[in-house]
């Protein structure tokens, strides 16, 4: 989760007129091609291991990323993944230079005002990167616990995810402590959570949860927190008061009002709007709107687990971690066992939009094109490609009759609708695209 401000649209706050629903028209792939590894480059080849945490940097529109069992934060940006902070494949726990600092599973990331925070998860601390790349402690011992005290002192146990507000205060989603912490003026203090698993509302110190795991906070400082054990969404007053928002504690789905909607295991949670929420249900799976009312509506996702980009209500995620919105209110999905980061396009973003590969190594050109029944892609081999997808102007990824070769790729166009596509073809470490016009 990582939104540093809420996305103010002139909208209806009723969530059931389907206005917001509207706003997106399907989910494709912004990075990754579903192999576990570690590879940085251009976002379709990429490759992940596990991530979790996506963050948004408002000044400069990339997507950060906690890929947990690479131990590394990587970057999204221009259609392109970097490596920002980490040893890949290498666990530890070292501060300092950026590409110097180790961390240990990193799940979440939080990017405010020029900093870069992050949940060191199997270290039991919170970190942050400034502008320079330096890498430092915010809180915590890294021994295991869940001790209050001054913040090189204090003790989390597996943290999961964290926000700020505007005045620097960090709170954390303190995962195996069930509860949830601050850390302000250099000290930890526990705001929500007995310690004990459980489920009782009240006043936040002796209110029970269950693996809170994910966190957003409202201008007049309301906490909204998935509390992940007890499928519910839950808030935290300014007055200090753990309360229901939506869920009946059971696992599964429903989409309904407050405690006649339900979830199976929400990890993430972040605002849509001033008045509606993103929640991430991952055994679902799916993504669900939630107004602060408690009104639920299934925003994305077929509730079955694979791999499958497209209409929205058909797409598939499998344990997907964490969301975050860009300053275009894009929807980034870490998809954690797809290895890949997702993305809910926005209606009327087209091909047109996506990035273009034209500057890689591989010039290719298409002919004919238009196009009515076999286009031919020219490529400069020496062997055949491994990979050619056919992206539609929804940004849906289509079945169609290809022949690869060492010098060429004959596209079989004939059954496809008329309109604008894009092809993109990698093989030999080298990636490309073209566009394609069906007459």
């Amino acid at each position: 989760m990582c939104t540093n401000a809420l996305h103010y649209f002139v909208l209806p706050a009723l969530i059931g007129c389907t206005a917001l629903q509207a706003q997106y028209s399907s989910v494709l792939t912004a990075a990754g091609n579903g192999n576990t590894g570690y590879a940085n480059g251009l976002a379709q080849t990429a490759q992940f291991d596990h991530p979790y945490g996506v963050c948004h940097d408002p000044a400069t529109g990339e997507i950060y990323i906690a890929d947990a069992f690479n131990h590394v934060i990587r970057k999204l940006s221009g259609g392109s993944v970097s490596l920002v902070a980490g040893t890949p494949g290498v666990s530890g726990d070292v501060l300092g230079q950026a590409l110097s600092a180790r961390f240990d599973t990193p799940t979440g990331v939080y990017f405010k005002d020029g900093y870069l925070y992050i949940c060191d998860d199997l270290n039991n601390k919170i970190k942050r990167m400034d502008g320079l790349g330096q890498v430092s402690l915010v809180a915590g011992s890294g021994i295991p616990g869940g001790g209050d005290g001054a913040a090189s002192q204090a003790t989390f146990y597996q943290p999961k995810s964290i926000a700020v507000d505007d005045s620097g205060t960090v709170y954390v989603a303190d995962y195996e402590n069930h509860k949830i912490r601050k850390v302000k003026n250099g000290v930890v203090t526990t705001v929500a959570g007995t310690g004990t698993p459980g489920s009782t509302f009240g006043l936040g110190t002796s209110a029970q949860l269950h693996r809170p795991r994910d966190l957003c906070i409202a201008p007049d400082g309301t906490i909204y927190f998935v509390d992940l054990m007890n499928h519910q969404v839950k808030k935290l007053t300014p007055s200090g008061l753990v309360e229901p928002v939506a869920g009946d504690g059971f696992p599964g789905w429903i989409d309904g009002s407050g405690s006649g909607a339900r979830f199976n295991a929400p990890v993430a949670i972040d605002w849509l709007d001033t008045s509606t929420l993103l929640v991430l249900d991952a055994v679902n799976p799916r993504l669900r709107m939630v107004a602060i009312t408690g009104d639920v509506v299934t925003l994305a996702g077929s509730g079955n687990a694979g791999f499958q980009d497209g209409a929205l209500m058909s797409a598939e995620f499998a344990l997907p971690q964490d969301i975050c919105l860009d300053g275009e209110c894009s929807v980034y999905i870490g998809d954690r066992d797809n290895m890949r980061i997702r993305k809910l396009r926005r209606d009327g973003e087209c091909v047109l939009h996506l990035p273009d590969l034209s500057t890689s190594p591989i010039a290719l050109s298409i002919h004919p094109n238009p196009a009515t029944s076999v286009a031919t892609l020219l490529w400069p081999g020496p062997s055949a490609p491994t990979m050619v997808e056919l992206i539609d102007a929804r940004g849906a990824r289509l079945q169609a009759d290809v022949r690869r070769f060492a010098d060429r790729v004959d596209l079989d166009v004939a059954a496809l609708p008329a309109g604008l596509y894009v092809v993109r073809v990698s093989g030999d470490g080298r990636v490309g695209s073209a566009r394609l016009v069906r007459e």
